[in-house]
């Protein structure tokens, strides 16, 4: 019942939330429901890569079927772990946007440290200098407050992010034990290149996933240039999809997506809701993507799909 268009559907990690280490809100779903996911969309969808999507964007071929495209954001290994191994049982293939520095130098990155630091930190709630008032953490669900916190450290401009995190760990009174510190969250560069050699498309997601947005433009084209280097050096292919860290209407401006542009790259995703209706110019570097988490079901999918606006991009 669904119209015709390009439903990208993006996941972050794969496995189970509960008893998390870190962000539980990262885990777009489990193992079987991924399976069940992928089922779904080879049974409802013709499921396209992206180089097949790019092909359909040059030629302009018209959208007169429901196409699905299959994203992964960050980089996790459980990406490598759990997701591969599925995908080529349904020979489907996958894009993996890549955040280089954490693969180049393995470490919890700062929405990981940050969901440690609310899990762990025993104060009722959690102010940085730049806010108004407090956010309680205590007397609710933990997986609310460290979204919450976490969309509200996205949304400050007002500081780095590392300063953000010094600010964080300052009011949370508490520091990331060394053993903590050193889990391993982040594929190699060997299980990318297997990846890539495997069909799976490599797009980049900037080399420290800050937010493009609060950056000034040498540091933008420096994310954007350096990644794209990075995982072009690696895998000895060109590499032609950005998806923009966190992703939503904030996190990136027109000038960006000039800058994503003009660094070579033919396309990129945001994390904005919706499916792609037809194609424009206008949009190639903001194209939309469905976000798949909370253990998504088949009826919860539906659901989404049913309220999801198409669009052009």
């Amino acid at each position: 019942m669904r119209p015709n268009g390009i439903y990208c559907f993006n996941f972050h990690r794969i496995g189970d939330a509960q008893g998390a280490e870190f962000d539980p809100n990262l885990f777009s779903c489990t193992v079987d429901r991924f399976e069940e996911l992928l089922r779904f969309f080879s049974t409802n969808f013709e499921c396209i890569s992206i180089d097949k999507l790019i092909q359909m964007r040059q030629n302009n071929t018209p959208i007169d079927r429901r196409y699905a495209v299959i994203t992964f954001d960050d980089g996790y290994v459980d990406n490598y772990k759990l997701a591969y191994p599925l995908l080529k049982k349904y020979q489907l293939s996958a894009a993996f946007y890549i955040a280089t520095n954490y693969i180049d130098n393995p470490s919890i990155p700062w929405w990981d440290e940050a969901a440690w630091l609310i899990k762990n930190c025993e104060k009722g709630a959690i102010q940085l200098p730049s806010w108004l008032e407090p956010i309680n953490i205590d007397g609710g669900a933990i997986e609310d407050s460290i979204r919450d916190i976490l969309r509200k450290i996205k949304t400050d401009s007002q500081a780095t992010m590392n300063e953000k995190l010094a600010q964080l760990r300052l009011n949370a009174k508490i520091t990331m034990p060394l053993k903590v510190k050193s889990t391993n969250l982040f594929m190699s560069w060997p299980q990318i290149r297997e990846l890539a050699g495997a069909g799976m498309h490599i797009g980049s997601h900037s080399c420290s996933h800050r937010i493009l947005s609060h950056l000034d433009k040498e540091q933008q084209v420096q994310e954007l240039v350096t990644s794209k280097e990075r995982l072009e050096h690696e895998l000895a292919t060109e590499v032609t999809s950005f998806a923009y860290p966190v992703g939503g209407t904030e996190t990136f401006t027109q000038e960006t997506q000039s800058m994503v542009c003009d660094a070579g790259y033919k396309l990129a995703f945001s994390y904005i809701s919706g499916i792609i209706g037809s194609f424009s110019s206008s949009c190639d570097y903001q194209l939309r993507r469905i976000a798949i988490d909370n253990n998504c079901s088949i009826a919860d999918l539906k659901r989404i799909l049913i309220n999801c606006k198409v669009v052009a991009s």
